[in-house]
């Protein structure tokens, strides 16, 4: 008998908890008939998160869910026309709009042009990142714990432990005092593997992290996890069977991993308490909701609060990761961030748990590591030994067509998929990143 088990991504949820970016109940707008609502399917599992996490019942998750989705297109138009004039963006979650930070007026109406609140401030892009740079080659003490740029302020935030100073840390990076706000933090961040047995995924017998996306590569099947999870060489069992080893890892600079399974294993594009399945890696903006799971607390949601940041470890300094609200604790390490139907990354280290009143995690981007790993996403279902047909044709839905006005419950074929339309649009393609606002898959034909 053929035998086999399905590698999940362990799926992650994260959205804002209680008031701080307000997307509770005051702060969204009436549903009614409003378009911009998604009206795809959502996960049960989904759903309670974001209504324990959030505050947020589906009428208001649903409306949130659309207004991020409209948001991130807008950011990806920015980055794409203004370059280096869009200092910083993120996510508005009282008006549902981007905000975008530009240096001058001209700038700032291109920026509403494009459907954008516009800020002028006086600090440029470059001039930010060349701070962070010189952040980044500096020797920081362990009190300092981390830096980044606060997207909401459009300020470098440089973080410590409670009564201590980052005045010798910025005077040897060369970066002014004045040009930085320093923050205090209750506790040093640190790495979520587990030194126990359990669920998910184990390491040499012993510590247990979460399955992040199955990926192919080179090397075959597998998938994208943590760095500190293990090293290149160490094995892997998956409910107590072995599933295969570490073919690479890098872990403190960055913080992801490349597992390659063994054919027992099979390789999808589902996350684990997820409505959608996974089908692109498009970045969102800082301030809208994500999703985090893992294998000690199986789904958490809240807001993205930051890219790029650079955190100290006590095993060394990981640069380049991206922060949120949504808690994880020991065990969660590598488990999925997602953001509908786009993967975001892989749980890295917290500062509180799910039992702090104020949790942070950090997690490792996806598309660097699969740069980097030559590794690809698997965004299709996977494929079963000797499927059966299916009975479904493509030629019993209408193709595709960019300038087709489409409406919710219209069915289209695409690139051998049958798509349900679940959202107004036109010119979205139905298999591209940003789709999953628009269109359901509704499997191959």
């Amino acid at each position: 008998m053929y035998s086999r088990f399905t590698v999940l991504a362990a799926a992650a949820a994260a959205l804002v908890v209680g008031g701080a970016v307000a997307l509770g109940t005051s702060a969204v707008d009436p549903i009614g008939a409003d378009p911009v609502a998604y009206s795809g399917p959502l996960d049960p599992a989904m759903l309670q998160a974001y209504q324990r996490d959030l505050g947020l019942n589906e009428s208001q998750a649903r409306y949130a869910i659309g207004a991020e989705a409209k948001a991130t297109q807008v950011e990806q138009r920015l980055q794409r026309e203004l370059g280096a004039g869009l200092a910083s963006s993120y996510y508005n979650a009282g008006s549902h709009k981007l905000v975008a930070h530009v240096n001058d007026e001209a700038t700032a109406t291109q920026a509403r042009a494009a459907g954008a609140e516009a800020k002028v401030v006086p600090v440029t892009g470059r001039q930010l990142r060349a701070d962070l740079a010189k952040l980044d080659a500096a020797q920081a003490p362990k009190s300092v714990t981390g830096w980044y740029l606060d997207a909401t302020t459009n300020k470098i935030t440089v973080t410590v432990l409670k009564g201590a100073s980052a005045d010798a840390f910025l005077a040897t990076a060369g970066v002014a005092k004045d040009s930085v706000a320093v923050r205090e933090s209750d506790a040093a961040p640190q790495t979520t593997a587990d030194l126990v047995g359990g669920i998910a995924y184990n390491i040499n017998g012993s510590s247990r992290c979460s399955i992040g996306f199955p990926v192919t590569s080179g090397s075959g099947g597998g998938f994208v996890s943590a760095g500190h999870c293990g090293t290149a060489g160490s094995s892997v069992t998956i409910g107590g069977q072995a599933a295969g080893s570490f073919t690479a890892s890098r872990f403190p600079g960055n913080d992801w991993s490349l597992i390659t399974t063994n054919a027992t294993f099979k390789p999808t594009n589902r996350v684990q308490g997820h409505s959608s399945a996974i089908t692109g890696s498009t970045e969102i903006a800082v301030g809208a909701s994500i999703c985090r799971a893992g294998s000690t607390n199986a789904y958490t949601c809240g807001v993205l609060q930051g890219k790029s940041e650079t955190v100290n470890y006590p095993q060394g300094s990981v640069a380049g990761l991206h922060r949120m609200s949504a808690c994880a604790d020991p065990g969660d390490s590598g488990g999925s961030v997602v953001a509908g139907a786009n993967a975001q990354g892989m749980t890295s280290g917290i500062s509180g748990g799910c039992a702090s009143g104020n949790p942070q995690t950090w997690f490792q981007p996806v598309n660097p590591a699969l740069s980097a790993l030559g590794a690809k996403l698997v965004t299709g279902a996977g494929t079963e030994p000797n499927p059966e047909p299916n009975p479904q044709p493509c030629a019993a839905a209408t193709p595709w067509n960019v300038g087709t006005a489409y409406q919710p419950g219209d069915l289209i074929s695409h690139n051998g998929h049958v798509y349900k339309a679940t959202y107004w649009s036109t010119g979205v393609q139905p298999d591209s990143p940003v789709a999953w606002s628009s269109w359901a898959d509704q499997g191959a034909c």
